[in-house]
């Protein structure tokens, strides 16, 4: 990756977490497949 690549990376995600006006929530997602024998549980945070 050209350094100009990775330095406007992180100053998009310095200053647009910053920014941001939105209010991270919790969720949990549960994956489930009838020919697996277990299930998928996924945590993330959507805004």
């Amino acid at each position: 990756m050209s350094p100009f690549f990775v330095m406007s990376l992180l100053f998009g995600l310095t200053f647009g977490q910053t920014a941001s006006l939105c209010a991270p929530s919790e969720y949990t997602i549960h994956v489930e497949k009838r020919e697996c024998a277990y299930c998928l549980a996924i945590n993330t945070t959507i805004c």
